[in-house]
């Protein structure tokens, strides 16, 4: 993690109006308005994913980035650390080590985060159930699924999907008052 300043980023710009698109997809009830926010969210992704490279450069991020890549390609699919390591041309101890320097976690650790963080999307800004998040996620047992997210949230996913729209609903109302 860390703090960039967009105050003199030439793409600062583009950043406000992904920020503004994606609150007036979820803030409305067009058709394709999921669409329409997962792929401002890739957009912002990617942006700032571009200003933190530009300001911290690094040997290996670059093979990171490819797996980063592999494991948003992939999360659906349950892969085990051999199938990365073989798509990057690597042992499955140095893929260890790249996670390792570049997030301080472990493999398994990022593809648990990452599919925390789709799941908290798909919770947040989609109608679609439990179950359909859980089977999207590649998780073949809903039940695990949600000891999952209840293990990592400290609340089940239906809790936190009401918790968070509410929080957001009295955030909209704040800023209309």
């Amino acid at each position: 993690p860390m703090l960039i300043s967009l105050e003199e980023e030439p793409a600062r710009q583009n950043i406000m109006e992904c920020f503004t698109a994606i609150w007036n997809e979820y803030s409305s009830s067009h058709s394709g308005r999921d669409a329409m926010m997962e792929g401002q969210i890739t957009t912002l992704i990617v942006q700032l994913s571009r200003i933190v490279q530009q300001t911290v450069p690094d040997k290996s991020s670059g093979r990171f980035d490819l797996l980063l890549g592999l494991i948003t390609r992939h999360l659906r699919d349950n892969r085990n650390a051999e199938f990365y390591a073989d798509q990057l041309g690597i042992s499955q101890t140095h893929l260890n080590r790249l996670v390792r320097q570049q997030c301080g976690t472990s493999l398994q650790r990022l593809i648990a985060q990452r599919q925390l963080e789709v799941a908290k999307q798909e919770l947040l800004f989609t109608s679609s159930t439990v179950q359909m998040i859980a089977s999207g996620l590649g998780f073949s047992d809903p039940a695990y699924f949600s000891r999952f997210f209840t293990r990592e949230t400290g609340t089940t996913p239906r809790t936190w999907r009401m918790t968070e729209q509410q929080r957001l609903a009295e955030a909209s109302f704040q800023d209309t008052v």
